[in-house]
């Protein structure tokens, strides 16, 4: 099917639209006095995926900022360092500081004027609504993990994607899904039955992370792009 073809596009938010690592880097280096200038970025990434996925695992009803600042104190933890409740709970809301992608404005701008854009993301729905006002687009519908119960990668959050679209009258074969991690998105999405579309940002920590053996991708996605400017350019080829 065309690009142009699909009725909705489904987004993940954070990672897809939001550079969640910079962010995450960035807010971890200044939440601690040393700054933890002996500890690499690709570290750093390592350890908040290991402790952030074990927090949502084990408390799927968390607020999400709840689980940054769980996932900030487990961090310090592994490295010995003090935990600062404030710096905490400052590190939680750090959501809005989180920088967008230099190309998200412009390919929301170009693909809502031809389709029904979606959010699914986990995260809470303060947070989102934060974050949508920064994104500058006119989203058909936001679905949150505080609103569904669960978090991705769990099947049951792209279920309720598709149920509640197709609510809507967007059946699942007009729904294309967007992500930059196989982990969280692209493998739950296409076991669901959902055409996928993978960023692969591989010049991000985030990038290479989410295609490490660990993660063991086994579906292949519909589309590859580099960048969502690639998608974009792909889109108005009509490819």
């Amino acid at each position: 099917m065309k690009l142009s073809n699909y009725r909705a596009i489904s987004f993940d938010c954070f990672g897809t639209l939001v550079d969640w690592e910079s962010g995450i880097i960035n807010a971890l280096r200044n939440a601690c006095d040393d700054k933890l200038q002996q500890v690499s970025d690709a570290q750093l990434i390592a350890y908040f995926l290991r402790q952030e996925s074990t927090i949502l695992a084990n408390t799927p009803d968390i607020p999400y900022p709840s689980a940054l600042s769980k996932t900030y104190a487990s961090i310090l933890a592994k490295l010995d360092r003090p935990c600062d409740k404030s710096k905490a709970i400052h590190f939680g809301n750090s959501i809005s500081e989180w920088p967008l992608f230099s190309d998200t404005i412009k390919a929301l701008t170009h693909l809502q004027r031809h389709h029904k854009l979606v959010i699914l993301s986990n995260i809470d729905e303060a947070s989102i609504e934060v974050t949508r006002a920064r994104l500058l687009c006119n989203f058909y519908r936001t679905y949150t993990a505080q609103a569904i119960g669960s978090f991705k990668p769990a099947l049951n959050n792209f279920n309720y994607l598709v149920r509640h679209l197709a609510d809507l009258g967007i059946k699942k074969h007009e729904l294309l899904h967007v992500s930059v991690s196989r982990f969280h998105d692209i493998e739950p999405a296409a076991a669901t039955g959902i055409d996928t579309a993978w960023i692969n940002r591989a010049d991000t920590l985030n990038g290479t992370l989410s295609i490490q053996p660990e993660f063991s991708p086994s579906i292949e996605p519909l589309y590859k792009f580099g960048s969502l400017a690639e998608l974009v350019s792909a889109h108005k080829a009509g490819h």
